[in-house]
C-alpha cells in the first residue's frame, strides 16, 4: 500500500546534500572559471539555495567576464529578438511569465537592459567591482559607459574592444572618440587604465568595413605598456569576402602593423581570425624583432572555415587565361633552352638559367644559386615530394606547380612569398604590381580562397616546423564560429603522417565526424549523394575501383579506415556522429520518398551503415534521435 506522502514502501523522498561543501574557495573558483560564466551562475544558484560556502566562489567566477564579445555582437542595444527566440543557454526552455500576478512579462532582457542592470549590481554590491577582471565594450556604447567602467572596475586586466561601430555609424557620442591621440596623451583615467592592461582584445584592422579599426589599434595598442596578450578578431570567412583595397593590405598589413605598434612587453597573439600566410607573419616579426613568440589559434575554426562548400567550376576567368598564355610562353622558352643546353653541354650537366617562377623578378638569391645541392631539409623535402626532376622539366601547365594562387596561400616557402613590410611604401609591394597584378591576386583568393583542410592543415605544420622559435597554443573553440562542430570524414584525407601527432600535442585538436552520409543504403552512389566538393574525390587520390558492397571494399570507407587509424596512433581520439539529421529533410535514412523499388532494394540490401571496417578504431560513437520520431 502506497504511503500517503507518495512515495512507496521501499522508496524514500530525494533529500539534498546538507554536508558543508567539500572544496575550498580558491578550488570552486577555478572550477568555474573553466566551465565558463553560464555554468558558474548555475552552480551559485544551486549552493546558495543550501546556504553552501561555495556560492561566493561561483558568483565571484560569474563576475570574471561578466560581457563578452558574443553578448554584443550583432545586437543593437533595444533587440528584443530573444525574448522571442529563447537560445540563450538558461533560458531555452523558459516561457514569459508574470511577476506576482503584477501582469508584469518577465523576458529575457535586451543588451542595453542587461548592462544597466549590471551597473545596477556592482552600485548595489560594491565588492563586485572588485571581480570584474576583463569585459568587453559594446559598438552602441557611449563615451559615459566607457568611463563607468574606467573609473569603477578597479581591478580591471582586460579590455575587449573587438565590437567597433560601423563605417557609417555617426561616431560623435560613442567610445572611439576617447581614443583619440589628443587624449590618449593626458594623464586621464583611459591611460591609465590602458597602461595596466595585461591582454586587449582588437577588430581586424586590415577590412576597411571595419571603420574605425585601424585608428584604434594605432592609438591604443602603444600605450599599453604591461600588455601580455593581444587579440585579433574578424570573420572565419573565405578570404574573398573580405573587401580590402590592396593585396599588401591583405597579406602584409597585420604583421607590420602588430611588429611596429606592440609594446615590447607583448609574447602572445590569439589570431580569433583565418590568417593562413604565418610564415609571412613570423618571418615579418622576426626581422623586425618582434617579442612575440606564442601563437594561438581556434583550430576547430579555421577547419570549418576551410571546409569546401562547392564543387569546382569550369568558368574561365580573365586570370586563367593570362596564366594559360604566360605558361605556354615559359615552356617554349625552356625548351629552347633546353635544346641548346644539350647542343653545347653534356645533358647530364648542371643548368645555369636561374630558378625563378612566373610573376615574379628573379631575386640576387636566384643569381647566385644556379645549380647545386639543397642544404634546407624542408627545401629536400618539398623537391622530393615533387619528383626527383629539375623544377624546369615539370609539367607547365599543371596547375599545383603554377598558379596564381602561388603568390597568396603557397606559404610553404618564403622566398616564393613576395610581400613588404613597409607599411608607408605599400604602393611599392610586389603584390600590388600594376593593376592585372592586383586583378589576379584577388581573383585567385576566389577560385581557391577555401582550399581542402588537409592544405590548411599542411600549412600551420609547415610554418610552424620551420619557425621553431614561434609556439603554437590552442584557444578555446567558440561554438559561435562552429569551433566543435562535425566534419565531413572525406575532408580530412591526407597524406602526412607527423601532421597528426602534431595537432594532438600542440593544439590538442578533439575532432568529431559526422557519419550521417555514410548510413544511406546507397550512399556508394557517389554521384547522386555526395557532396559536390566530394565529387572529385575517388580521381583525385586513385580511388576509382568499383564498389563491392558492405564488406569493408568501399575505396573511400577504406581511406577513411586509414585516416582514423593515423589518428589513434597520434593518440587523437575518434568521435563520431549519428543520426545528426538536417532539420529541413527527412529524419527517415531510407524509405522516404517512397519508391516500391527502392523500398524492395533497401529491404534485402545488407546494411551495417558502413562502420563494420571503422568500429575498432572509434572511441566515442553518439548516436542521436530525431526529436519528430522519438522512437
Amino acid at each position: 500500500m502506497a504511503k500517503a506522502n507518495g512515495f512507496g514502501p521501499n522508496e524514500r523522498p530525494y533529500e539534498r546534500e546538507s554536508q558543508p561543501w567539500p572544496l575550498p574557495n580558491s578550488i570552486t573558483k577555478l572550477v568555474c572559471l573553466s566551465a565558463g560564466r553560464e555554468a558558474s551562475a548555475a552552480w551559485c544558484i544551486a549552493l546558495a539555495a543550501v546556504k553552501h560556502s561555495g556560492s561566493s566562489a561561483a558568483n565571484e567566477a560569474t563576475f570574471y567576464e561578466p560581457f563578452t564579445y558574443w553578448d554584443w555582437h550583432g545586437l543593437a542595444p533595444d533587440d528584443d529578438c530573444a525574448r522571442r527566440l529563447k537560445r540563450q543557454r538558461l533560458w531555452e526552455h523558459q516561457r514569459e511569465f508574470d511577476v506576482n500576478d503584477t501582469n508584469n512579462a518577465y523576458e529575457y532582457p535586451t543588451s542595453r537592459e542587461r548592462w544597466e542592470a549590471s551597473k545596477k549590481q556592482v552600485f548595489n554590491t560594491p565588492e563586485t567591482n572588485r571581480w570584474v577582471n576583463r569585459i568587453a565594450v559594446a559598438h552602441w556604447m557611449t563615451i559615459q559607459d566607457v568611463t563607468w567602467i574606467v573609473e569603477n572596475l578597479v581591478n580591471l586586466e582586460g579590455l575587449d574592444l573587438s565590437d567597433i561601430p560601423k563605417m557609417n555609424v555617426e561616431v560623435s557620442d560613442l567610445w572611439p572618440c576617447l581614443l583619440t591621440a589628443e587624449i590618449l596623451q593626458r594623464d586621464d583615467p583611459v591611460s591609465r587604465l590602458l597602461a595596466r592592461l595585461s591582454w586587449l582584445g582588437l577588430p581586424d584592422f586590415r577590412d576597411i568595413a571595419g571603420g574605425h579599426a585601424y585608428e584604434i589599434m594605432k592609438q591604443t595598442l602603444p600605450m599599453c605598456t604591461e600588455l601580455h596578450t593581444l587579440s585579433i578578431r574578424s570573420r572565419y570567412q573565405d578570404q574573398s569576402r573580405h573587401k580590402y583595397e590592396t593585396c599588401h593590405d591583405l597579406v602584409c598589413k597585420l604583421p607590420y602593423a602588430i611588429a611596429r605598434f606592440a609594446p615590447r612587453t607583448v609574447v602572445s597573439l590569439e589570431l580569433r581570425l583565418l590568417y593562413p600566410f604565418l610564415d609571412c607573419l613570423m618571418h615579418t616579426w622576426k626581422v623586425e624583432e618582434s617579442s612575440i613568440r606564442r601563437i594561438g589559434v581556434d583550430f576547430g575554426a579555421w577547419v570549418q572555415a576551410y571546409q569546401c562548400e562547392n564543387g569546382p567550376t569550369n568558368n574561365l576567368q580573365d586570370a586563367d587565361i593570362d596564366k594559360a598564355a604566360r605558361l605556354a610562353a615559359w615552356k617554349v622558352r625552356f625548351e629552347a633552352y633546353e635544346k641548346n643546353h644539350n647542343t653545347c653541354d653534356l645533358a647530364e650537366s648542371g643548368w645555369v638559367l636561374p630558378q625563378s617562377i612566373p610573376g615574379r623578378a628573379l631575386s640576387s638569391t636566384d643569381r647566385k644559386q644556379t645549380h647545386g645541392t639543397l642544404s634546407d631539409p624542408f627545401a629536400k623535402q618539398e623537391h622530393y615530394n615533387h619528383g626527383a626532376r629539375h623544377k624546369f622539366r615539370q609539367n607547365f601547365f599543371d596547375d599545383e606547380r603554377f598558379n596564381a594562387s602561388d603568390v597568396v596561400f603557397d606559404t610553404g616557402r618564403l622566398e616564393r612569398f613576395p610581400f613588404t613590410n613597409i607599411e608607408e611604401d605599400k604602393n611599392d609591394c610586389p603584390m600590388n604590381d600594376g593593376k592585372r597584378r592586383r586583378e589576379e591576386v584577388h581573383q585567385s583568393l576566389d577560385r581557391h580562397g577555401a582550399p581542402t583542410v588537409p592544405a590548411m592543415i599542411t600549412g600551420i605544420y609547415d610554418s610552424a616546423i620551420i619557425q621553431r622559435h614561434f609556439k603554437f597554443f590552442p584557444l578555446a573553440p567558440e561554438w559561435q564560429k562552429r569551433s566543435s562542430d562535425p566534419l565531413h570524414p572525406f575532408a580530412l584525407i591526407q597524406r602526412r603522417l607527423n601532421v597528426y601527432t602534431w595537432l594532438n600535442t600542440v593544439l590538442r585538436w578533439r575532432p568529431v565526424f559526422d557519419w550521417d552520409w555514410f548510413v544511406k543504403p546507397d550512399h556508394a552512389d557517389t554521384g547522386h549523394n555526395l557532396h559536390p566538393a566530394y565529387h572529385d574525390l575517388r580521381k583525385e587520390w586513385g580511388l576509382n575501383a568499383p564498389y563491392a558492397g558492405y564488406n569493408g571494399t568501399d575505396r573511400l570507407v577504406l581511406e577513411v579506415k586509414k585516416q582514423f587509424q593515423l589518428l589513434k596512433d597520434a593518440g587523437i581520439p575518434t568521435h563520431i556522429l549519428v543520426g545528426r539529421r538536417p532539420p529541413d529533410r527527412s529524419s527517415l535514412y531510407w524509405g522516404w520518398p517512397y519508391s516500391s523499388e527502392a523500398w524492395k532494394q533497401w529491404l534485402t540490401t545488407p546494411f551495417d551503415a558502413g562502420l563494420r571496417s571503422i568500429a575498432p578504431l572509434i572511441d566515442t560513437l553518439t548516436v542521436g534521435y530525431d526529436l519528430r520520431h522519438p522512437l
